[in-house]
């Protein structure tokens, strides 16, 4: 069980796990020809990760020195992410880096599903994403050690 601190590694490392799970289900449903509701859509995924790390969501305890603007900043100048002219509040930034990832996510499992790139390949790309996005969502980088 984690806990609702998101300055604790192992709660942002099951957010984003949680997260990237997720997005695989929709994937699939969607290959499946399964239609989602509204609420259920990769996108409205991301916005409420947007809200959680930018300290709008009350089931989260965040530091204010932190999430939000100092976190959607970072985000900006430390991931490569695309600053987007759309975004007008910290939670829209945060929004627009968990939209990136599920695209790149996306990418790899049609990629999978084309055989491209083997079961094995995704899996580390799941793991090092993994890696990279808690650290990126805590302002670290990763000294090899998994969350």
């Amino acid at each position: 069980m984690t806990s609702n601190i998101l300055g604790n590694r192992e709660t942002v490392a099951h957010l984003v796990r949680t997260f990237l799970l997720t997005v695989a289900a929709i994937f699939e449903d969607v290959m499946d020809g399964i239609e989602k509701p509204e609420h259920e859509n990769v996108g409205q995924k991301c916005i409420e990760m947007g809200q959680i790390f930018s300290g709008q969501n009350a089931l989260y305890v965040t530091n204010p020195d932190w999430n939000g603007a100092p976190l959607a900043r970072y985000l900006q100048d430390h991931t490569g992410m695309h600053a987007d002219d759309t975004d007008e509040t910290p939670s829209d930034t945060i929004t627009s880096y968990f939209a990136e990832k599920s695209g790149e996510w996306v990418n790899c499992m049609v990629r999978n599903n084309l055989n491209e790139i083997s079961d094995d390949e995704t899996q580390k790309w799941v793991n090092r994403t993994l890696v990279q996005m808690t650290y990126d969502l805590m302002g670290e980088q990763p000294s090899g050690a998994a969350p």
